[in-house]
């Protein structure tokens, strides 16, 4: 038996109502507040991987300076 059969032991497209419960499955409802709770998602990590992204090369930078410090 495939792995994708006992993890999801449903055979239609549509998930029972309590397997949507159970693991917190796309339920297909599209609201406002839950579109933009996913966008504000995105966003957040969006910005956190920037910061990330920024204060690597701050170090990269800094560590250079530190091996070579003439240049």
């Amino acid at each position: 038996m495939e792995l994708e059969y006992k993890i999801y032991p449903w055979k239609t497209s549509q998930p029972p109502s309590w397997a949507v419960e159970r693991y917190s499955l796309d339920h297909g409802i599209i609201d406002d507040y839950e579109d933009h709770m996913h966008y504000d998602w995105l966003k957040s990590h969006e910005d956190k991987i920037g910061k990330l992204q920024l204060e690597m090369l701050h170090v990269i930078e800094r560590l250079n300076k530190l091996e070579h410090p003439n240049v």
